[in-house]
């Protein structure tokens, strides 16, 4: 006859010497708070955290096998751990490609556009037209660079500055959102937000075809001033890409 007194119940709660079985009666195993941190943070992919769901799923996988059973949760921890990483190397690229943007921003993208609005300003017209595309250089005058200059200068004053980081120029673009969608912007080109003697305005440069030189932008296909909160002066007719006609405005001798 057995000694195990609960034999009739199907298990018994110590081995013949009366000790604990834990072979048969091992410790009840429960999931790693680490391993589900884990995937927690790496699901979090909206945030940098994966590095540190890599540290909690690679903590939560030693901790679970030396646990002699005690611990689960590997799946969850190694999920964290390959999506972690995954992130990890998204953020890593969104970085680099931030900071990549930002050091060619002053030179390469808005620099050519300050430079020829400046340009235009002092009168300089032989170095505004080194950012003008062949077609733009071709199509018009000196008189009618000066007549463009003198319009705009009437509605927004002379060209000041316009933003020097990336994040200023995203932030007055989305301020300028509203303007943008309704101006006739003559094809593609890029919006330049800029500070006027007269306020705020938006210098829309229409661009084409190819970067010339090293340059990131194509050059100047047209260029326009568009000053809130609906009036428009634009080099070339948006619609008929010919210089406007401004011989009607000028003052009677």
């Amino acid at each position: 006859m057995t000694r195990n007194p609960y034999a009739q119940f199907g298990g018994t709660v110590s081995d013949d010497d009366g000790g604990y079985d834990s072979r048969r009666y091992p410790a009840p195993v429960r999931t790693s708070v680490l391993a589900i941190g884990s995937l927690v943070l790496a699901l979090l992919c909206f945030l940098p955290l994966g590095p540190l769901a890599v540290i909690c799923g690679g903590l939560a996988m030693l901790f679970i096998s030396s646990s002699r059973g005690r611990l689960g949760g590997l799946g969850l921890a190694i999920a964290g751990v390959l999506i972690g990483m995954f992130t990890s190397v998204f953020w890593m690229m969104m970085v680099v490609g931030a900071m990549s943007v930002q050091q060619q921003w002053g030179p390469a993208i808005v620099g050519p556009a300050d430079r020829m609005m400046r340009d235009l300003e002092a009168g300089d017209y032989a170095a505004a037209r080194k950012n003008f595309s062949p077609f733009l250089d071709a199509a018009v005058t000196d008189e009618q660079l000066a007549a463009f200059v003198g319009a705009y200068q009437a509605e927004a004053g002379s060209y000041q500055s316009t933003p020097s980081t990336f994040l200023e120029w995203l932030g007055a673009i989305i301020e300028f959102g509203p303007q943008m969608q309704g101006a006739q912007q003559g094809g593609d080109g890029f919006p330049l937000p800029a500070t006027f003697d007269k306020g705020k305005a938006l210098v829309f440069i229409g661009q084409a075809g190819q970067a010339q030189g090293g340059q990131v932008l194509p050059p100047a296909e047209n260029i326009g001033v568009l000053v809130p909160p609906r009036t428009e002066v634009w080099l070339l007719d948006p619609t008929t890409r010919q210089p406007v006609d401004r011989s009607s405005s000028k003052p009677a001798p």
